[in-house]
């Protein structure tokens, strides 16, 4: 195993999530590209990431990693998130379009099939 020399945010998406890191090894570089760095940045839990959202901060670089944090700015898939929606929000009367009118003033659903 080659030793990890340094990690980077080598391209980020226009929404602002990781798309590609750089992974610095002694012997040469390697790019890892979305769907699979979430996968590579797992804790030692085991778990994925929540999210490519994120900023990385690493200590040791130049010559080896000794910590790699990732502070993560997002759980979710990029586009809304519900988490502030009550779980009982449909058995309180409040179904998809108020729900969304909260979230997203001004707004507008239309049918495109």
């Amino acid at each position: 195993m080659s030793e990890v020399r340094d990690v980077r945010v080598s391209y980020r998406t226009p929404s602002g999530r990781v798309g590609q890191l750089t992974i610095a090894l002694r012997r040469g570089d390697v790019q890892v590209e979305e769907p699979s760095v979430r996968q590579v940045l797992r804790p030692a839990s085991g778990e994925l990431l929540r999210s490519n959202t994120f900023t990385l901060t690493v200590s040791g670089a130049g010559q080896r990693v000794t910590r790699l944090t990732a502070d993560g700015a997002g759980a979710g898939h990029g586009v809304a998130s519900a988490s502030g929606v009550p779980s009982d929000a449909p058995r309180a009367g409040q179904d998809y379009t108020r729900i969304l009118a909260a979230y997203y003033p001004g707004a507008s659903l239309e049918r495109l099939y």
